[in-house]
């Protein structure tokens, strides 16, 4: 009965607070476990699963193992682990390279390593008796590129969005007006990156030429006869500056539309 009484008072003191009490825990168990989605260990081998700039501490075996990581990722294309324990320890570190790039460079120690290596599961492993000072250095280009969808999702099919590197960029109403259902992003149209620390927290934003169209007569007709549909789209297909922001970024700054897909 206690138990009872106990998880009837923590709901409603939850409720009182936040109208949906599972994301603040959510949160905080985000953080606690952290560390276990950066790294694990699997037998002999450390392996690394995300990028992220800290210190991890661990024991491999009976060996202690120190590595610092740094990068500016997923902005920045480097990344790099430094090996800090003062005893020499041997085992195998594996670096996972991740699907999206098929350009990836892996030096450990002074030496390129062979990413022919690579095993299925997506992971370069290089053993050997690690020392303090040893250092491994990743490079993941990650140049802006267009990805389709499967022609069976009905709503996206014809459709292209951008990527850079991991992450899906958008469109944003306060960056490029409204009726972000007109804008077209042609086949022949290129990217510029630009790194903007002071916008939503620091990001790198990607422009590109595109064009929108308005259609004739707005306000004024709801269909328009294929000929005069060809005519007028000649006419009011405009060039237009699309700015692109990563999408896990939008509705931080004016209400308005937003759109990942567009049409080529």
């Amino acid at each position: 009965m206690r138990q009872k009484r106990h998880l009837r008072a923590s709901t409603v003191s939850e409720t009182s607070w936040h109208s949906c009490a599972c994301c603040p825990p959510n949160v905080a168990r985000l953080l606690a476990s952290l560390g276990e989605y950066l790294y694990h260990v699997g037998g002999d081998t450390l392996y690394a699963d995300l990028y992220h700039t800290g210190e991890l501490a661990t024991s491999i075996g009976r060996k202690s193992v120190i590595v610092r990581q740094q990068t500016g990722y997923p902005w920045s294309q480097s990344i790099s682990f430094e090996f800090l324990m003062d005893q020499p320890a041997e085992f195998t570190f594996a670096v996972r390279i991740p699907e999206w790039c098929n350009e990836s460079t892996l030096v450990a120690a002074g030496e390129k390593v062979d990413l022919a290596s690579r095993l299925p599961d997506g992971y370069v492993r290089v053993h050997r008796a690690w020392q303090k000072g040893d250092r491994v250095e990743l490079k993941l280009p990650m140049s802006p590129t267009r990805v389709h969808a499967n022609p069976l999702v009905a709503a996206d099919y014809g459709k292209v969005a951008v990527q850079r590197g991991p992450i899906v960029y958008c469109l944003e109403e306060c960056d490029n007006g409204p009726n972000l259902h007109t804008v077209i992003l042609p086949q022949d149209s290129t990217f510029h990156e630009t790194l903007q620390p002071e916008l939503l927290g620091g990001v790198v934003t990607i422009t590109s030429e595109g064009r929108r169209w308005a259609g004739a007569g707005v306000g004024e007709r709801l269909y328009e006869s294929p000929d005069r549909k060809e005519e007028s789209s000649r006419k009011t297909s405009t060039p237009a500056k699309l700015v692109f922001v990563p999408y896990y970024s939008w509705a931080n700054r004016t209400p308005g539309e937003m759109r990942v897909w567009l049409r080529e």
